[in-house]
Formats: C-alpha cells, sequence, structure tokens
C-alpha cells in the first residue's frame, strides 16, 4: 500500500494458514523515500492448518512514510 503516513498507524491484514497449524509470523516493514527502510515490525501468531484470521500492526511513525509491505513467509506443501 502506498500513500502518506505518520503518526499513529495501524496496519490490518487477513493471513490465511494454507499449511499445518503451528506458528506463524507476520512482518511489516515501513517505507520512506524510495527503497529506504524506515522500520520493521513482526507479530507471531499460532494458527490452526487452514485458519483466516485477521492480524494487526500498531506503530507510531515518527517520520513520514510513503508504503508499507506485509508479508508472511511461504508453508512447505
Amino acid at each position: 500500500a502506498s500513500g502518506s503516513l505518520l503518526g499513529p498507524t495501524t496496519f490490518d491484514v487477513v493471513v490465511e494458514n494454507g499449511g499445518a497449524g503451528g506458528n506463524v509470523t507476520v512482518t511489516s516493514t515501513v517505507y520512506g523515500e524510495g527503497e529506504t527502510v524506515q522500520s520493521k515490525h513482526g507479530e507471531t501468531v499460532s494458527m490452526d492448518a487452514g485458519e483466516r484470521r485477521k492480524v494487526s500492526f500498531e506503530v507510531d511513525l515518527e517520520s513520514e512514510a510513503e508504503r508499507y509491505c506485509i508479508r508472511e513467509p511461504a508453508l512447505p506443501f
């Protein structure tokens, strides 16, 4: 996602576990100008096989950010 981000910000993402149950770590990366990483935030949640769940990141951006990216690791088949 992109746009102007500043101050207290909440990122919500829906994660679906397509593998076996266990812990899943979801990472949000906030970018400043260009490809400059401004901050990274991780959230680990326990999920059952096939479960969908909302994961929220609450961050306080002290300087203006341009975009963010949220990733979860690829799960083995």
